[in-house]
């Protein structure tokens, strides 16, 4: 039987995912905070990984580059991985994971607190792009991506014409420009063009991308959709009505299946729809990703 999954690169900072789901039935006498009696933790792939998560429900083969931390949440992250069928042959121990903990009260987040370092920049290798499809950048301005190796995986994108995705934090995304799709949220698109106030999110998106000419521009805002980009015709789509128990990592499901469509062939309008669809049922799951 032939084989016609895509081979995707997804190279970027990766985070574990901790939910610990329980009840408030009082407040402290500690300090004026409620108490919350947990009942059920839930850990999950987050930040690149969780890009990667995705792709691999949609059926892609995926490799995955990036580090986890020299520690258990590393070793879990790992199974995680290794269960989903993600090659990480480029994923190295480094420090400390990146842990998000969420602390949710009848699917209503109470708190987030966060464990994380910087990380080193990621070598990029020549090899690591041999027979691949696809390459998609997960930046979370961790330190795993940087100037330097962006421009190191334009100019191998480009010498195999490999199709290249970017999803960037602003610090980075100045340092790209004419990839084939860029996929910034709103408030990002907002840092990166300070210098104009915007009242509309059409003129947002028609001058990102006038400013990075990627060949596909997907811009998302959350609750209102998504607005895409390609060959200067601009793409409104409207956020479907879905009741959300979790929307972390819904851009990552945008990415993941815009991506996953247009390389199976569909166009850029129907990967958008097809995005929409997906997202609508995936924040109504505890675990923001594909649901196959």
């Amino acid at each position: 039987m032939i084989n016609l999954s895509k081979n995707i690169l997804v190279i970027g900072d990766l985070m574990l995912d901790e939910y610990l789901y329980g009840t408030v039935e009082r407040i402290s006498p500690e300090a004026p905070v409620p108490i919350l009696n947990v009942k059920e933790t839930l850990y999950t792939l987050g930040g690149a990984s969780n890009v990667a998560l995705c792709l691999s429900n949609l059926g892609a083969n995926v490799f995955l580059a990036g580090y986890v931390g020299d520690d258990t949440q590393g070793e879990l992250m790992l199974n995680l991985l290794k269960d989903k069928k993600i090659n990480t042959k480029n994923v190295y121990k480094h420090k400390n994971t990146i842990v998000k903990t969420r602390l949710i009260n009848n699917n209503q987040q109470l708190y987030r607190f966060d464990r994380e370092n910087k990380l080193s920049e990621f070598c990029i290798e020549q090899e690591m792009f041999n027979n691949i499809d696809c390459v998609i950048i997960s930046d979370y301005a961790k330190g795993t991506i940087t100037p330097d190796n962006i421009k190191k995986i334009q100019q191998f994108c480009t010498q195999r014409n490999i199709f290249l995705a970017a999803d960037l934090k602003p610090i980075n995304a100045f340092n790209i420009n004419n990839i084939d799709l860029f996929k910034p949220n709103r408030h990002e698109a907002l840092q990166i063009l300070k210098e104009k106030t915007y009242v509309d999110d059409e003129e947002v998106a028609k001058d990102l991308y006038l400013k990075y000419k990627p060949k596909y521009l997907v811009l998302t805002l959350g609750s209102k959709g998504m607005i895409g980009m390609f060959q200067n015709e601009l793409i409104y789509i409207e956020a479907l009505s879905a009741n959300a128990i979790n929307v972390t990592g819904a851009g990552d499901v945008v990415l993941a299946v815009v991506v996953y469509s247009m390389l199976k062939n569909v166009s850029f309008k129907e990967s958008l729809y097809n995005a929409s669809n997906m997202v609508a049922r995936s924040i109504q799951t505890k675990s923001t990703c594909v649901v196959m």
